[in-house]
Parts: C-alpha cells; sequence; structure tokens
C-alpha cells in the first residue's frame, strides 16, 4: 500500500490594513471637524456674539443699570471661555432678571435682532393707589394695577387713593402689598362715585380679611365685604345714592353699610353702630 503525501499550503498572513487607509476612519475625522467648526460657530463666531444692546420704554430706570445688567446675564462660560453667542441666551431668564432688580419696571421683552443685537422693550409700572403701612414710622408707597408696590412715596398725593391696612405688613418693592382685586375694586369704586355723584375717595382702610371701609371727601363711609361680591355692592351704592340718599341729605349722612344683604344707612345722629 502506497502512501500518500499531503502537500500543505504555507499559511500567509495578510498584512494588517493602515488605519489612515481606512475610509471609516476618515469620516469619523471629517465629522468631528465638522462638528468642531459649528461648535465654534454657534459659541465663539464674532459675527454671532451679542455686540449692542438695545433698551426702550424706561424712564425711572437707569439705562446703564439695564445694560449693565444684561451685559453680566449673556455671558455663559463654555469650557475655559466666555460666550456671549446670540443662540445661547434666554429672552425669559433676562426678562425676569430686569424685573427682580427694578421695581418699577412691570414687563419686558426681549428680542434677537440682525444676528449679534439684543432689543429690550421695557413697560414701567403706573401708579393706581397709594399703600402705607401700619408702622409707628409710616411708610408710603405706589402700586400699580396688580397691587405690587414699586416706589416709596408720601402718604399724601394728588389725585391718589390711600390705602391703609389694619394688620402690620412689611413692604418689598417688587412684591405684590395689596390683592389684585382689592386695588380694582377701590378703583372701581372712585369711578363710580367721582363720574356719578361728583364725590371722591380719601381713603381706603383694610379692616380685615373681610372688612374695607372707604373714607369720601364728603367725610361719610362706606363699608364693604370684600369677601363677598364687590361689583354688586357697588352697584347697591350707586342705587341708594341716585334715589334714596339726595345729594342735599349727604352733609349729614355718616356711612352706608353694604356688608350685609340689607343695607343700612345711618346719619350722624343716628344711634347706628359700627
Amino acid at each position: 500500500m502506497t502512501k500518500r503525501r499531503i502537500k500543505r499550503r504555507p499559511h500567509k498572513i495578510k498584512a494588517k490594513k493602515s488605519l489612515l487607509k481606512k475610509p471609516l476612519f476618515w469620516r469619523i475625522v471629517l465629522i468631528a471637524i465638522l462638528l468642531a467648526e459649528i461648535f465654534y460657530l454657534v459659541f465663539f463666531f464674532d459675527y454671532f456674539q451679542i455686540k449692542n444692546i438695545v433698551i426702550s420704554g424706561n424712564e425711572k430706570a437707569a439705562t446703564s443699570d439695564i445694560e449693565a445688567l444684561v451685559s453680566e446675564k449673556i455671558k455663559r462660560p463654555i469650557l475655559f471661555f466666555n460666550s456671549q453667542s446670540i443662540f445661547l441666551i434666554s429672552p425669559n431668564a433676562i426678562s425676569n432678571s430686569i424685573i427682580d432688580n427694578f421695581p418699577n419696571v412691570g414687563l419686558v421683552k426681549v428680542q434677537r435682532r440682525l444676528i449679534n443685537t439684543l432689543v429690550i422693550n421695557i413697560k414701567e409700572r403706573v401708579p393706581s393707589v397709594v399703600f402705607c403701612d401700619s408702622e409707628a414710622s409710616e411708610k408710603c408707597f405706589f402700586l400699580d394695577e396688580t397691587g405690587v408696590a414699586f416706589e416709596e412715596t408720601a402718604d399724601t398725593v394728588a389725585d391718589f387713593i390711600v390705602i391703609r391696612q389694619s394688620e402690620k405688613k412689611e413692604i418689598v418693592l417688587g412684591k405684590e402689598a395689596a390683592k389684585k382685586d382689592i386695588v380694582d375694586s377701590i378703583i372701581k369704586i372712585k369711578k363710580t362715585l367721582k363720574d356719578n355723584f361728583n364725590v371722591d375717595i380719601k381713603e381706603a382702610n383694610i379692616a380685615s380679611d373681610e372688612r374695607m371701609n372707604i373714607l369720601t371727601g364728603e367725610g361719610w363711609n362706606v363699608y364693604f365685604n370684600v369677601s363677598s361680591n364687590m361689583d354688586l355692592q357697588i352697584t347697591k351704592l350707586k342705587l341708594l345714592l341716585e334715589k334714596e340718599i339726595p345729594q342735599e341729605s349727604r352733609g349729614a349722612l355718616d356711612y352706608i353699610d353694604l356688608r350685609f344683604e340689607r343695607a343700612y344707612i345711618c346719619d350722624k345722629s343716628s344711634p347706628c353702630s359700627k
């Protein structure tokens, strides 16, 4: 029996292909370069850095102070550098920061313009009433229509109703000092009395969570239940003055109590309880 010789082919070792010659490697490199360029354009390209801050609408809040605040707010640390990219700003954050730092500013609108410009339009608070605290050193403040205190003032200001509160209340500028619905009601009462009967309001005293006393320029009072329907009580007041209390009788009037279902009218000579 003859033996067959099996010839083995020599094993060939394939040379490893250089990483530099692999297409996938260069694709990754190109993508990385593209992402780096986009990163640079978005965060550091000079053309997109905020260079102009245009502020309008402010009268009492100094433009330079607002600009300094915004300039700090738009700086964002990226890696080891600060960026002022137009793409990184938060209009809401800037608006809130201005309102928080400038009590007399009520509304702020921030817009991006022309790639590297911020346009900031400001609406300042308009005084509606004067609020005085109950401390011995009584301090008074202007409130806007929402009841927010924004500026200290004297206790008597022409054409403004003074609100006083029996309970001690700490006033913080930029924060609510009186509830909005209370301020709304006082303004409605003022308009009703002035427009229909030429009667001014001198003062509004918030005696409790339920009671508010209005002192008129003619010296008589009106008592309201602020936890009840104020519009209905104002309507009752108007009807009483039109039909039951003529102008010539108002000199003897002490107060009108609207806190109950039935209205009570008391003269200075009447033994009515307050």
